[in-house]
């Protein structure tokens, strides 16, 4: 707090207060598709999505493949990113 009231607000980490996060229940697609709709740029990679989420990368790559929620994007190096799908 500072003179004016409640100063130097940050937003909460991923998975930081897990009461919360108990009480919502997602499908594993459901929880991708926020995990990358909340990033700066809308794309994530299979590595940075299954450290966010805590779900295992191969399950992530097998939904971001198998899925037609997501769509490939750029690619570098050997990271691919992905995003959601927009829907007509």
């Amino acid at each position: 707090f500072d003179a004016y009231g409640l100063s130097k607000v940050r937003n909460a980490r991923d998975r930081e207060f897990p009461e919360i996060d108990a009480k919502r229940k997602l499908t594993p697609v459901q929880e991708i598709k926020e995990f990358i709709l909340n990033q700066d740029n809308a794309k994530a990679t299979t590595t940075q999505i299954a450290l966010g989420t805590g779900m295992d990368p191969g399950n992530v790559s097998t939904r971001l493949k198998d899925t037609k929620d997501f769509v490939k994007l750029d690619k570098v190096g050997r990271e691919q990113y992905y995003g959601v799908a927009e829907r007509p």
